[in-house]
């Protein structure tokens, strides 16, 4: 799948005038297509010296990807991370810069042309779907305004699928017990068999 690179400068004004001398311009080696979830793939760039971590982080933000397991924004020491996607994802750009005590790189992102759930999400707003409480204890509820099939998927930080259900056009709201999840945060989707109808976070108390 094609991709396009992008350089930016980052503002000065997010930085002091200490900081505003630039280490450079990140060069990305090698990166992983669009992908499903459950596939994953390391992206590369090239090691600039006198950097001492690179930050990695998305636009818009809240874009179900992982990097080394972890949702951005996700600083590392290394040169290399893992991009894993954890569910269906529209279009977005990963983006990362360089940084050490005094000066910055320029940034540089990725843009990946996943389509992906994204024409759902308009034609069914995501006011008609709502999901709590949030945080839980030991079971959710779903109400569903669309009057349409489909199903709610919970995964875990790593990409796991630890629970579904399913959502039926004549009941407007499902109650799913899932009371046996450990404590943390877990991200869902609202899918219908058009894509995605909606998504996000959720904690267990």
């Amino acid at each position: 799948m094609k991709k396009l690179l992008l350089t930016l400068s980052l503002p000065l004004f997010l930085f002091n005038q200490t900081k505003a001398q630039s280490l450079g311009h990140v060069t990305i080696v090698s990166a992983p297509p669009c992908a499903t979830p459950g596939l994953s793939g390391t992206i590369v760039i090239t090691p600039i010296p006198g950097v001492d971590f690179y930050h990695w982080f998305t636009v818009p933000a809240q874009v179900f990807v992982l990097l080394n397991g972890t949702l951005p924004p996700y600083e590392t020491a290394s040169n290399s991370v893992i991009l894993s996607y954890v569910g269906s994802t529209p279009s977005y750009s990963l983006c990362v810069y360089g940084y050490n005590s005094c000066c910055f790189t320029d940034t540089t992102c990725i843009n990946y042309p996943c389509t992906t759930g994204i024409e759902s999400a308009i034609s069914n707003p995501q006011s008609a779907i709502t999901i709590s409480p949030n945080p839980f204890t030991d079971k959710i509820t779903i109400t569903n305004k669309n009057n349409e099939a489909g199903e709610i998927i919970l995964y875990d930080i790593a990409g796991r699928i630890v629970a579904q259900a399913s959502l039926s056009a004549k009941a407007e709201t499902v109650e799913v017990p899932i009371g046996d999840l450990g404590a943390g945060m877990y991200l869902y989707e609202v899918r219908n068999k058009s894509g995605v109808m909606k998504k996000g976070k959720i904690i267990k108390s």
